[in-house]
């Protein structure tokens, strides 16, 4: 049997690594992406995101499969999500396609870019629409027809390269908002008595397929990673709010790495920022604060494994520690000693 107090000796010795804060800037970084290269051969009718946290579903009856192709954007070969079985011609318009939902918690300037084929026989035009609350869409923006790829370089039935940068009105709306969403659904543009068919493609088919690959999510940091409650500052409120959502699947900001979980890698973020601003300055007093980074995580799980009542209690008896400026490894030892039996 393992032995605790060899356990906890090699514990203590994990908690003397030194603990480093860092800062850094905003900049445009990637909320959400799919490559759709590992969905395999079978139906799929909901995608994860690659990166980030988000789901594509099929929606209006439409199904879903791997496709080979290479997209406007891949570098190499590799799959896009095809999509079949639309509506039949004059019926259900603006409800079948793909529906990509995107919490874009702690970002602002959101931009939507992807690939999108658009087979011969397909409805006239791809309608954009998105949604803020998760549950109204609203048409934004058509693609086919007359609003082909802004370089002019595609053909009909090419891959599209599309890109959409949200305008003033409705910024505020997409930034920082945890029920953001987009589709993507067929549309017989114009009218019902014009063509339903695509130029040079033919009468219009249900079975005609559209592709969709490489969608990409960007905005632009609102806060610091670690500033969990958007105060401007990473401090102990934030390991708070991690304390408080850890383990968790809903979205929070104190998911740092938008993968979906609060866990412990977010609270690795936390401890990384603690005692930066907004402003890109460092509180001194708050950097004379030490905060356990990777070495008290895996020390804490080490622990648990071996008796201890609560990982989350652990964490707060750890966090109390070190706001009281004891980051020193006998002192954290004492707090572990205070949650677990040895």
């Amino acid at each position: 049997m393992i032995n605790r107090r060899t356990i906890l000796s090699v514990v203590l010795q994990l908690l003397a690594v030194q603990f480093l804060t860092a800062s850094s800037s905003a900049r445009a970084e990637t909320v959400a992406f799919w490559s759709f290269n590992d969905i395999g051969n079978a139906t799929v009718s909901e995608v994860a995101a690659d990166i980030g946290q988000g789901v594509g579903t099929t929606i209006g009856g439409v199904s879903g499969r791997a496709a080979e192709g290479t997209g406007y954007d891949d570098v190499v070969a590799g799959l896009a999500w095809e999509l079949t079985d639309f509506p039949s011609q004059g019926t259900a318009e603006e409800t079948a396609g793909v529906e990509l939902r995107v919490p874009t918690l702690g970002y602002s300037n959101i931009v939507i870019r992807l690939d999108h084929f658009i087979g011969a026989g397909s409805a006239l035009e791809s309608l954009l629409q998105v949604t803020y609350d998760g549950i109204n869409y609203t048409g934004i923006r058509q693609f086919g027809s007359d609003f082909i790829d802004p370089y002019q370089q595609e053909e009909w039935g090419d891959p599209l390269s599309m890109s959409y940068s949200f305008g003033t009105s409705n910024q505020n709306a997409a930034s920082n908002n945890p029920n953001f969403g987009f589709r993507f659904v067929s549309d017989f543009y114009p009218s019902f008595n014009s063509t339903f068919y695509r130029s040079f493609g033919g009468a219009y088919s249900p079975d005609a397929a559209w592709r969709i690959d490489n969608i990409l999510v960007t905005g632009d940091l609102l806060f610091r990673p670690g500033d969990f409650n958007g105060d401007g500052l990473v401090d102990a409120a934030d390991y708070t709010v991690w304390r408080d959502a850890v383990g968790t699947a809903n979205p929070s900001l104190a998911d740092a790495n938008r993968d979906g979980q609060v866990n412990a890698s977010d609270y690795e973020v936390w401890a990384s920022n603690y005692g930066s601003s907004s402003s890109g300055v460092t509180s001194t007093v708050l950097q004379s604060v030490p905060e356990p980074t990777t070495a008290v995580l895996l020390a804490l799980g080490t622990l648990a494994a071996v008796g201890c009542r609560n990982v989350r209690e652990l964490g707060e008896y750890v966090g109390t520690c070190s706001q009281n400026n004891c980051g020193d490894s006998p002192q954290l030892g004492q707090c572990i000693r205070r949650c677990c039996s040895m």
